[in-house]
């Protein structure tokens, strides 16, 4: 998937009433899986603020998003809004509401990046730097063992499944700090089938709740694959004979000590 694909999907569902207003600029960058579904969701509040309480909230507002690989692998966004006359997005605030926490959670512990929003007279802009993704020409990867020109140690790949925006990215914070390559991100059980269908992970870190939904059948197709879960929940739930349970909220010490069991 390409990055222009994330962004139209994002502003398809708005059609036609914002199209004369909305500028995409940007060169082709490739991404994989998982570092879509982070850019989807970034595009995606940053959309769903614009439509409510931003530029595209009127008729005579503007949005322009550009974007730029830089030599050194760096994916810069540019978010800018500009609004009629001088008046400004309803709404703005200064202080850590879940939105401003999404942004930031997505673009430092997946990216390594940083988001910076200023605010002026008709206008309101984003920086948004990612350095760390798979179009990177830095993009970690396995390094030959000291002494062994010839040995890499392949890192395990983690599959994370789990509704929750910023439960799911401290785990992926933990798991890539720990050199752990992440298999991908899930919120449903049907994405989880899904996402593994063709390939498996070797480990899955798995909320025992998803929306509702009991994560049951996903756990008994990935144990009959033979495949490594760790169930993460927030309350009491069926236990089962090597499948190792943690409470939420959970420790980075907890969870390494528990998967290094497996």
């Amino acid at each position: 998937m390409r990055l222009r694909e994330v962004v139209d999907e994002e502003f398809s569902p708005y059609g036609a009433d914002i199209h004369d207003r909305v500028t995409l600029d940007g060169p082709c960058v490739p991404l994989d899986p998982n570092d879509a579904q982070m850019i989807a969701m970034l595009v995606h509040e940053l959309t769903t603020n614009a439509m409510k309480h931003g530029a595209l909230r009127t008729t005579e507002g503007t949005l322009r998003l550009r974007w730029v690989l830089g030599t050194e692998g760096v994916l810069s966004l540019h978010w800018d809004e500009n609004f009629p006359g001088e008046s400004a997005p309803e709404m703005v605030s200064q202080g850590g509401g879940f939105g401003t926490q999404l942004l930031t959670r997505i673009a430092q512990d997946h990216f390594g990046g940083r988001i910076e929003r200023t605010i002026g007279p008709g206008h309101l802009r984003y920086e948004i730097t990612l350095p760390r993704g798979a179009w990177s020409a830095q993009a970690a990867e396995p390094q030959p063992e000291s002494g062994d020109p010839g040995a890499v140690r392949e890192r395990r790949a983690v599959m994370i499944v789990e509704d929750e925006p910023i439960i799911a990215m401290d785990l992926v914070g933990m798991m890539e700090h720990a050199g752990y390559a992440i298999f991908g991100q899930f919120a449903s059980v049907a994405a989880g089938l899904s996402g593994t269908a063709e390939s498996l992970p070797d480990l899955v870190l798995l909320d025992e709740n998803l929306g509702g939904e009991k994560s049951t059948p996903l756990l008994d197709h990935l144990l009959a694959k033979g495949v490594p879960v760790v169930i993460i929940s927030g309350y009491d739930g069926e236990v089962r004979t090597g499948v190792p349970r943690l409470s939420k909220p959970i420790s980075e010490a907890e969870l390494l000590s528990t998967i290094e069991t497996l």
